[in-house]
């Protein structure tokens, strides 16, 4: 089957590797132009650790080119991406494709929806909750660090030739104790889930009267911290074309996207 990939960041690369490897043909996009670049210059995806394998990999020069003969477009990146991804794709599908979008964030379905509103033909959108893999785009390596901390190189020298490369040296003890936490100032743990997932939330409970504090003290708290209002970016029902409707007719529009 031939199928488009829109994004390249560790979630779409994982999902073209595992469905090039089960034989589909995926052709990807990526709306960074550096990204499609370096893409192209591999011209190959490789996967270690968990699975093994190479695959090839095609990159299209354009949104038009990767879903030419497509039946299923994926979406794999974060809520923040959707909006160029799927106003690049949202003049090119056809009424056989289906589009997947994942992991889905405050509606993005009906962003799409809404994109397509008056097009004569329009895709099946699927929104999942979550990605099927969890992956980075570097080489499958640990952090580490010792105590004390000027004996690292030697320890991580002694664990590279029982274990092979497959270790790295972490900052501190500290930022090894924290995986998959913030550990710098600039992180999509806020950037993201503040705008695409609280502030969602708090313009639902806005519209629907439904008193949501502590979520609002979140967004007040991460908004001074930033020093950006995160209410202004994401899906608010505004964006969304929701504002002006009951809870009944959302829960319709949810369902049939009109």
């Amino acid at each position: 089957m031939q199928i488009a990939g829109l994004a390249a960041g560790s979630t779409a690369l994982a999902n073209a590797w595992f469905l090039a490897h089960a034989g589909h043909a995926v052709r990807l996009w990526s709306a960074l132009a550096a990204e499609r670049r370096a893409l192209a210059s591999i011209g190959r995806l490789a996967a270690h650790a968990s699975v093994n394998g190479t695959v090839s990999a095609t990159i299209a020069s354009s949104p038009k080119a990767c879903l030419d003969g497509a039946l299923l477009m994926t979406i794999a990146a974060p809520a923040c991406a959707h909006q160029p991804l799927m106003a690049g794709a949202a003049p090119h599908p056809t009424a056989q494709q289906v589009v997947m979008v994942h992991p889905v964030t405050g509606l993005s379905s009906l962003l799409l929806s809404r994109m397509l509103d008056g097009q004569a033909v329009k895709p099946t959108i699927i929104d999942v909750s979550t990605s099927l893999f969890t992956a980075r785009k570097t080489d499958a390596a640990a952090d580490g660090a010792t105590l004390p901390g000027d004996r690292r190189a030697h320890v991580l020298r002694r664990l590279q030739d029982i274990f092979g490369k497959h270790f790295r040296g972490g900052t501190s003890t500290l930022a090894v104790s924290l995986p998959g936490r913030p550990q710098q100032f600039q992180q999509r743990f806020i950037t993201e889930d503040v705008p695409y997932g609280l502030a969602f939330f708090r313009s639902l409970g806005q519209m629907t009267g439904v008193k949501i504090p502590i979520i609002q003290a979140l967004i007040r708290l991460a908004s001074g911290l930033y020093a950006r209002d995160f209410t202004v970016k994401g899906h608010m029902v505004e964006r969304l074309g929701l504002a002006a409707l009951s809870s009944r007719d959302i829960l319709v529009i949810s369902s049939t996207g009109c």
